[in-house]
């Protein structure tokens, strides 16, 4: 099967002017997003490892990192977060390694120089966006809708916290693959998948039949790998909200405005992890066919597998490449779950009140 054709270049100017790099690369790795749905988002990271440092440009912190595909263009854009040579008797044989970070971490770079102070009534989203820009950082929202509280916190509070809070709230999904183009917050709430509206993501057909993209393994979670029977919103400045009961336990930190916004979040959250169903937890693929970028959190796949469909959201992934193979590893969460969220509701998609519990 045929490779990726990466171009991997830096920039001391950020994006101004680009050098190839690329004969002097002997691999490369970017891991993004987060492992499971229960998880936090983090910032991605990645490393470059190769020869013959001499020849390398100047390498400084903060510096771009572009990998090109020949067939599909531009797909990541990561900052240098270290550079480190190792010597050898043999000059030729030094080598370097890269240590790249993507347009997530410049958040978790943000402490507030004063106190917040941000009315209550706003979006989710517009309150991420309002932190980030502030900062002088890049940020797109989409959605966000449900409102927050009044939110007060003490100056020297690192921004990943806040932003954390909103993400919970919203579902919200983080791509940040392009420190050119910042980060792309996607509120999940108001974003079902049995319609996105917007049409920001795709769906990958994965098969084990030949002619569609094939898989080279499927790991499927354990009967409790992110199975909660109980969960807890606790709504900063409100009274804890819980929906179900048991004694395996999730909980969330949130900015909802109200305490019946965090019981409805409270119960959507336990449809989407009160089922201990076997889905696909972790698939691998070194098929080519699909644009990479479409492998970024909050896109969806479709994975046939002995003639069985099962539906899936891409939570992160791990992307490894050599001259001779790009080696895809993603992250999945079950979708399977809220497949009967059709829209006959303008905010929460409401069909089977039943099976919703609210």
């Amino acid at each position: 099967m045929s490779n990726y054709d990466w171009t991997i270049s830096h920039s001391s100017n950020q994006g101004t002017s680009y050098t190839n790099i690329s004969g002097l690369c002997q691999n490369w790795t970017y891991r993004y997003g987060r492992r499971s749905v229960t998880d936090q988002w983090g910032s991605g990271a990645g490393t470059i490892e190769g020869v013959n440092p001499s020849s390398l440009p100047t390498i400084s912190v903060g510096d771009w990192i572009k990998f090109s595909e020949n067939q599909f263009g531009t797909q990541f854009i990561l900052a240098v977060a270290d550079f480190t040579w190792t010597y050898n008797p043999a000059a030729t044989a030094d080598t370097w390694e890269i240590t790249l970070e993507d347009a997530l971490a410049q958040i978790g770079r943000i402490y507030l120089d004063t106190d917040a102070s941000v009315g209550a009534g706003l979006g989710a989203g517009d309150v991420a966006w309002g932190l980030a820009t502030t900062y002088g950082l890049n940020f797109d929202y989409y959605g966000g809708d449900s409102t927050t509280s009044a939110i007060s916190d003490p100056k020297g509070t690192n921004g990943t916290q806040i932003l954390q809070k909103l993400t919970n709230q919203a579902g919200a999904y983080i791509q940040a693959h392009r420190v050119d183009l910042g980060v792309k917050w996607i509120g999940y709430e108001s974003l079902p998948w049995s319609g996105d509206p917007d049409n920001l993501f795709n769906e990958i057909l994965f098969s084990d039949v030949v002619g569609n993209t094939r898989y080279n393994g499927i790991q499927f979670e354990g009967l409790a790998d992110s199975y909660f029977d109980l969960v807890f919103v606790n709504a900063t400045g409100l009274d804890s909200q819980s929906a179900g009961s048991g004694v395996r336990a999730y909980s969330q930190e949130t900015y909802n405005q109200t305490e019946a916004d965090a019981l409805d979040w409270a119960n959507y959250l336990l449809i989407q992890l009160g089922s201990a169903t076997q889905t696909p937890a972790q698939l691998v693929t070194i098929d080519t066919a699909n644009e990479p970028i479409k492998y970024m959190p909050g896109n969806s796949a479709k994975i046939t597998l002995r003639t069985n469909s099962y539906y899936a959201t891409i939570e992160g992934g791990v992307i490894s490449a050599n001259p001779a193979q790009t080696r895809i590893t993603l992250n999945l969460s079950d979708r399977e779950a809220l497949n009967y969220l059709l829209l006959n509701d303008a905010h929460w998609g409401k069909l089977d009140e039943n099976r919703l519990g609210f």
